[in-house]
């Protein structure tokens, strides 16, 4: 707040971005809000809000830095070779590895049987070996890449 009121501006990467389509930004009492509307990777970058007022007496400016990340594409191929007991799972990796690039892959289990337990499991190759599964029993394999967000810094 102040008097005459102050003038917000956004920029990313040092370039303003206009209040619009996609970006659109509000102020009020102590607040600044900038919201992005279907967030793409030409977000990311440094942000930098600057306030002013018309007199340019007292101007503050913030920085963050906004990662967007990239969801990767599903492996394809899928196919396995099995046993009474034991199936071995392999794919192709996906075509688009995500950004950033993914971090492994999740195999998830189900089966019919309600006596086995529904699992994850990871791995980070395009391959995956079971054992001692129960015979007669239909088994359900899915497999995803998977972006580990808590090793970014």
């Amino acid at each position: 707040t102040g008097y005459p009121q102050p003038t917000v501006r956004w920029l990313l990467n040092n370039e303003v971005v206009h209040s619009g389509n996609r970006y659109t930004y509000s102020d009020g009492p102590d607040v600044v809000q900038l919201n992005i509307s279907n967030v793409s990777l030409n977000d990311n970058g440094e942000w930098t809000c600057q306030i002013s007022n018309t007199h340019e007496e007292d101007k503050k400016e913030i920085q963050t830095h906004l990662l967007v990340y990239s969801k990767p594409s599903n492996p394809t191929n899928l196919s396995e070779t099995h046993t009474a007991t034991e199936v071995n799972i392999t794919w192709q990796p996906p075509d688009h590895l995500g950004y950033p690039e993914f971090s492994y892959y999740k195999i998830s289990l189900t089966s019919n049987d309600s006596s086995v337990n529904d699992s994850d499991y990871h791995t980070n190759s395009s391959y995956y070996f079971f054992s001692g599964l129960t015979p007669a029993t239909i088994y359900y394999f899915i497999v995803t890449a998977v972006i580990d967000t808590s090793t970014i810094s």
